[in-house]
């Protein structure tokens, strides 16, 4: 039997919000700032590159020039590498701020949100992550291509044996990675709480609760996308009243980087703002549950009660 119920880890994180909306206030003041700041920094240094390559990738029927793309790609490249570490800086920031706000509530000052030794760790454990699915990705080239192989051998003789190779062999690979990724989705909880970076400790603590885990994750993700859909149904319906429909739905979709001008419109301004405040509402849905499943399996099951005076009463 499970230690926790699905659907109260899948809502953990509107929970958070209604108790925590002064918190919620600064993330998303902050995600306004960090918005127009990513992007004048990329209009700034990139703009004219990324104009000019996405105005390439959206003509009807056109191939692009592949030497063309790969010289605008070679003028971003800087930018981009940039951009990875911090975005592994901020990363970080948000996933610890979701670990705090779950196992250590009473740390709320600024928001939850510091940058220190709980940062870095996560920010190593991110890089271990990272150099793992690298490694995973490698091993499941040669499982593919060694499965090509028999599948072709096989193929000549028996085709339908073929094909079912095929077949159980993709779906085999998909399950191997979704329980992967699963058992071990409570490593930055794990790390947070424990002070040291530990990737696999996950796998122990998820040991007999792969399905309810899973359950949390598929329910939180539909969650996700009913509240996506009808966020941004009226983002665009706000933006749409205040600016147009059309200067809207090109700020969305056709953005011009070019320059400062091209791209903040007042359809842009808007729609990036509540773009912002309206993704720091979704940040505590979508990582708040595992770090509320950490808790839930590691403090153990609730006590049995104990009798006092013919009553029962929960044991402390």
């Amino acid at each position: 039997m499970s230690r926790f119920s699905v659907s109260q880890m899948a809502m953990t994180g509107f929970g958070v919000v209604r108790e925590n909306l002064a918190a919620v206030a600064i993330w998303a003041l902050l995600q306004v700032a960090g918005v127009f700041a990513s992007a004048g920094l990329m209009v700034a240094l990139i703009g004219k590159p990324l104009s000019e390559m996405m105005a390439l990738s959206r003509e009807p029927g056109a191939k692009p020039d592949p030497g063309a793309m790969m010289a605008l790609l070679t003028q971003m490249a800087p930018v981009f590498l940039l951009l990875v570490p911090l975005g592994l800086l901020i990363g970080a920031v948000i996933q610890t701020a979701m670990n705090r706000i779950i196992l250590r509530p009473k740390d709320k000052a600024f928001a939850f949100l510091r940058i220190g030794a709980d940062e870095g760790r996560q920010i190593l454990l991110s890089l271990m992550v990272m150099f793992t699915a690298v490694g995973a990705y490698v091993a499941v080239v040669v499982v593919v291509v060694i499965l090509a192989l028999v599948i072709g051998l096989v193929s000549k003789s028996v085709p339908a044996l073929a094909v079912l190779l095929g077949v159980v062999g993709g779906f085999g690979l998909m399950a191997a990675a979704i329980y992967v990724g699963v058992r071990l989705s409570l490593a930055s909880a794990r790390t947070f709480a424990t002070g040291r970076v530990d990737l696999f400790g996950s796998w122990d603590v998820t040991r007999g609760h792969f399905w309810p885990i899973l359950g949390t994750y598929v329910l939180t993700s539909f969650l996700l996308m009913v509240v996506w859909s009808m966020g941004y149904a009226l983002i665009f319906s706000l933006a749409a009243l205040t600016t147009g429909l059309g200067p809207t739905a090109t700020a969305m979709l056709h953005p011009d980087y070019a320059n400062p001008a091209t791209f903040f419109t007042p359809s842009a301004v808007v729609y990036l703002v509540l773009n912002a405040v309206f993704s720091a509402l979704l940040l505590p849905i979508s990582n708040t549950p595992a770090p509320a499943i950490y808790a839930a399996l590691t403090e153990g099951p609730p006590p049995p009660p104990v009798i006092e005076g013919g009553l029962y009463v929960p044991k402390v």
